[in-house]
């Protein structure tokens, strides 16, 4: 099994100091996440329970636009998306009288799973992109293979991120993807069908075992400890398909591993985003802090396949001297 070794840097993200006014009423957590990131959104809140029993945090997943819904509505306080809040949205928040803070929480990026079974290995951009329009509608359309009809299957959680495959790398044909409850069902069904392509988070198929593993309440006890290497496994059973960009310089491909994410070798990422309403001072606050902090939702994100926003941050810094 390949394995990426990642070393998070041992930085503390800013955060303002502004003193906004927010949208509490009771001094609870109500978090409603995107539901790409299903991996971790849940996880979070079970160790921050952990960290602070006494602390009330209810963690929801939605599909679609069902994140930011829920922060308008002032169901959620914080809320985490795959998009940020337009301008009228912000709008309505402060016409409530709510503050409205919105920081990247880290990059994510779209993993293309296949059967063990399919000789397919890399893929160009381009033709990634018929094989998901349907202009490639068989294996042997792109290169020598045996299968036949192109079957694309997706996670029903996170269509958020199969909007953004479909905005950026191909238009998909309404009603070419076969929708599936979740990632596993999806890895489950692209391993027992040759011919299928699914589309699913990569944080949902890479994750740190060691801690993907560990109860939630031992995960909080290392959070504090200096940041240690750490090691990414795909899932077994199914393969992820490498891309290169058409008309790259290197001829290289590559898999949605951190660093090639990070770095921007692997040719598709999305940014993901965490808004709070809440007041300064207050539970929620605290929770929208904490998993923007260095030393513990940013591990998070880190162990589960996501780049921290800390992490990217520097690295843009690094490439502008």
């Amino acid at each position: 099994m390949k394995k990426v070794n990642i070393v998070m840097a041992a930085v503390c993200l800013a955060l303002a100091a502004c003193q906004p006014q927010g949208s509490e009423e009771t001094d609870n957590v109500r978090v409603q996440a995107d539901g790409i990131v299903a991996s971790v959104a849940p996880r979070a809140a079970e160790v921050y329970s952990a960290m602070y029993p006494e602390v009330d945090v209810k963690c929801g997943l939605s599909a679609g636009e069902g994140a930011v819904d829920s922060l308008l509505s002032g169901a959620a306080n914080v809320a985490i998306t795959a998009r940020p809040l337009t301008e009228a949205e912000t709008a309505r928040l402060k016409e409530k009288g709510w503050a409205v803070r919105t920081e990247l929480l880290g990059i994510t990026a779209p993993a293309f799973v296949i059967n063990g079974g399919n000789d397919c290995e890399t893929l160009f951009t381009s033709e990634l992109a018929d094989l998901l329009s349907g202009k490639a509608a068989k294996w042997a359309d792109l290169q020598p293979s045996k299968l036949g009809d192109v079957e694309v299957v997706a996670d029903s959680l996170s269509m958020s991120l199969l909007k953004f495959v479909s905005d950026t790398v191909a238009a998909i044909p309404e009603g070419k993807v076969k929708l599936l409850p979740d990632s596993r069902a999806v890895t489950e069904y692209v391993a027992a069908t040759p011919a299928a392509v699914g589309i699913v988070p990569v944080n949902t198929i890479a994750q740190v075992k060691r801690y993907a593993e560990m109860p939630a309440a031992e995960l909080a006890k290392i959070l504090i400890n200096p940041t240690e290497p750490a090691s990414a496994d795909f899932l077994p059973g199914v393969k992820v398909i490498k891309l290169r960009r058409d008309g790259a310089d290197k001829p290289d491909a590559y898999e949605p591993y951190l660093a090639y994410v990070l770095g921007d070798a692997y040719p598709i990422a999305t940014p993901l985003y965490i808004t709070t309403t809440a007041t300064v001072g207050t539970q929620a606050d605290k929770y929208f802090k904490f998993l923007l902090n260095n030393n513990t939702g940013q591990k998070l994100m880190l162990w589960n396949s996501i780049v921290p926003a800390v992490t990217y941050r520097d690295y843009q810094k690094s490439k502008q001297k």
